[in-house]
């Protein structure tokens, strides 16, 4: 049996050269329950991942004053401190969304609600959450029908749009627009298909590769599954402010319906937010498990042992991803990188070899890494490097191509939880204290050498 290999890089008709904020135009908010104090039941996570109860009492460009559990005196975290506020399990979200179909973004957000129309590459979406916007069509991963904010397996190596319908069959070829009922296909022989929109189950847009925005910005997730990224924030009076665009008026909303706030762009950089500049990826049989981010390999939650993760990557062995560690003018703005990994819950006895490179060299190995395991904490230095490369390996010998001598298996299926890249490493965790021993006596009392009836020998 022949197994593909498939190497890919982000390309597309579509493709951008530089990030294209959203643009968001009337935003209508909403009310399902009454407003919150601003200060109950947050947990503060700081760039070096310590976390902590507190009590949120304002948020701005000055940073964020919280009350500390158990303390009295307010205490403002500095922005370049600062990773994310959510509200415990509240912040992995409900499983619907509002509206009849979900919006899935490149960037990861996600905004339930109706298509509007297609036009100049950019699409018109109407939200209940979120309200009207604007967006390019380059920025969209897909369009699923119904509520369910778990995405589908998007295909990171989809070359051009599918549309999939209702009674199994597809239609691919660029979407080129959405109008009366109908979403408009130009196939290759440079025909339009009109598919009526009653018909489709799906949309999956081709991979453009479009670059993450690099400035600062706030990943905010609503009540409803809902999450939108706005580069500007402000609390005050419970209601948290979002500023999308420069020329943009702040849009409100009751701090009630807020169950996450997370930075993005700050001290720290979750990976699966990134794109790789390439990912190699030699399925298993005749199954074919792309990798998956902040899911895991068949696109369910990251769980282990009863906790959910929010930010990973799903993949299943053999799986190599490369990420660029330079930006734009080729600064290296990264010092350190973290993470830690184990096999989905559903792998009982599949093993995976997992390595780590730097420039393609071997920084970090665990052969055969057995189910049921949570690594420790990955701590990696970046130095000089330019490139970070994560590879998931069915196990055997990992240093050659002959599959003949890998350990194939169905289960090989690894989580890479929490990977992100850090602009300050933080400071080593400090030792658990030893237990004292209970203190003997240096010289042992000796035996008395002459029995008596009240003192048996």
């Amino acid at each position: 049996m022949i197994y593909p290999t498939t190497v890919f890089t982000h390309n597309h008709p579509r493709m951008t050269t530089r990030f294209l904020p959203l643009l968001f135009v009337p935003f209508v908010l909403f009310a399902v329950q009454p407003a919150a104090r601003a200060d109950d039941g947050w947990s503060l996570t700081t760039s070096d991942f310590k976390r902590q109860a507190v009590n949120l009492k304002s948020f701005s460009d000055a940073g964020v004053t919280v009350i500390p559990f158990g303390a009295t005196t307010p205490a403002t975290i500095p922005l370049d401190k600062f990773l994310q506020l959510d509200r415990g399990a509240a912040s992995s979200g409900p499983q619907q969304v509002r509206g009849n179909w979900t919006l899935h973004l490149v960037s990861g957000d996600r905004v339930g609600g109706d298509p509007v129309s297609i036009a100049n590459d950019a699409l018109t979406w109407k939200s209940p959450a979120a309200g009207d916007l604007s967006l390019p069509v380059t920025h969209l991963r897909g369009i699923t029908r119904g509520s369910d904010t778990t995405p589908p397996q998007f295909d990171p190596a989809r070359t051009e749009d599918a549309v999939f319908l209702t009674n199994g069959d597809n239609v691919k070829g660029i979407v080129t627009g959405i109008e009366a009922g109908k979403i408009n296909v130009k196939q290759s022989s440079g025909d339009v298909l009109p598919v009526d929109l009653a018909a489709v189950k799906a949309v999956h847009f081709a991979a453009t590769g479009t670059p993450a925005p690099t400035g600062r910005a706030f990943r905010v997730q609503l009540a409803d599954g809902s999450v939108v990224t706005a580069p500007k924030l402000d609390l005050k009076d419970d209601k948290l402010s979002l500023t999308f665009n420069q020329a943009g008026q702040p849009r409100p909303i009751n701090l009630a319906q807020v169950s996450l706030i997370e930075q993005l762009n700050g001290p720290v950089a979750w990976l699966s937010a990134r794109t790789p500049s390439q990912t190699v990826y030699q399925p298993m049989f005749d199954v074919s498990f792309p990798p998956q981010t902040d899911r895991n390999y068949r696109g369910d939650r990251i769980k282990f042992q009863g906790r959910e993760y929010a930010r990973g990557i799903g993949v299943h062995a053999y799986c190599r991803l490369t990420y660029s560690l330079t930006d734009e003018q080729g600064a290296r703005p990264f010092r350190a990188f973290r993470t830690q990994y184990a096999l989905s819950e559903d792998a009982y006895k599949g093993k995976v070899t997992v390595r780590i490179l730097l420039d393609n060299k071997l920084v970090h190995e665990a052969k055969d890494f057995p189910p049921g395991k949570l690594s420790p904490v990955i701590l990696l230095d970046l130095g000089t490097a330019k490139t970070l490369t994560l590879e998931a390996h069915p196990g055997g010998d990992p240093s050659t191509d002959d599959r003949t001598k890998w350990h194939i298996d169905t289960q090989a299926r690894l989580n890479w939880i929490e990977p992100a890249l850090l602009k300050e490493k933080p400071p080593a965790e400090p030792p658990k204290p030893t237990t004292t021993a209970t203190s003997h006596p240096t010289t042992a009392p000796k035996p008395d050498p002459t029995p008596t009836p009240d003192k048996p020998q």
